[in-house]
């Protein structure tokens, strides 16, 4: 089980800003590492841009207008440096 590296609360922004401020988390996630996000709906849009950047997601539904998704680097996905 991977440790969480990193949390952000997205929720109660309004679209597109907790698309952005995930998307720019993802650098900082090392391999194997994870970003727990704290969001009011399940972001449908973000994850193809998830896998085609060499992340896995699992997001659950903790209640309504909550979801709760762990996003992992896969192992050997690298980072980006900008």
């Amino acid at each position: 089980r991977c440790a969480v590296q990193m949390v952000i609360d997205v929720r109660g922004l309004e679209p597109p800003e907790p698309m952005i401020r995930i998307l720019e988390a993802l650098p900082q996630i090392a391999p194997g590492g994870t970003l727990l996000v704290h969001h009011h709906r399940e972001p449908l849009l973000l994850y193809e841009k998830l896998e085609s950047q060499g992340f896995a997601h699992r997001t659950e539904k903790v209640e309504e207008d909550y979801y709760r998704i762990r996003i992992t680097r896969n192992r050997g996905a690298r980072s980006e440096g900008k």
